[in-house]
């Protein structure tokens, strides 16, 4: 029996600032949605997404993020063991267990230098820090150094 091909995966589209979104629509460009739960109830998630204690800070779990957008379709997280934003010295400390480096990345077209100005290596991590380890890293966000490459 042949494998039928698979169908693209559906993108809901959300656009508040549309004249005739609605949640009733279909989420297309031309009747897009008014919020996002509409997206997931129509994608078929049953969670409810509640934005008005923090709008500015809003986020999505990554799968929810991925039914409600239709974006980063091969995108995967991982555990940071810990995880830390430094204020006096900014900073950000972190800790990864082994896995950090079987994440396998493809490049991105455009994107040649990571966050230090240092070019990408062929199979970089995900992310702007590509010195990132298993273990204790710590990244200085600013000032950043000065690299020449």
């Amino acid at each position: 029996m042949a494998a039928s091909p698979q169908s693209a995966p559906r993108t809901w589209i959300v656009d508040q600032a549309h004249s005739t979104a609605a949640d009733g629509n279909p989420g297309t460009a031309t009747a897009p949605l008014r919020t996002i739960n509409a997206a997931l109830a129509q994608a078929g998630h049953a969670e409810r997404l509640d934005s008005t204690r923090c709008p500015e800070t809003f986020a999505l779990p990554l799968d929810l993020w991925q039914a409600a957008s239709g974006n980063d379709r091969h995108s995967a997280t991982m555990r940071c063991a810990r995880d830390a934003l430094q204020s006096r010295v900014v900073s950000w400390q972190c800790t990864f267990d082994d896995s950090i480096r079987s994440v396998i990345c493809q490049p991105v077209t455009g994107v040649s230098h990571d966050w230090f100005g240092m070019v990408l290596p062929d199979q970089p991590l995900p992310g702007p820090f590509q010195q990132l380890d298993a273990g204790e890293n710590r990244v200085w966000l600013w000032p950043l150094p000065v690299v020449t490459s």
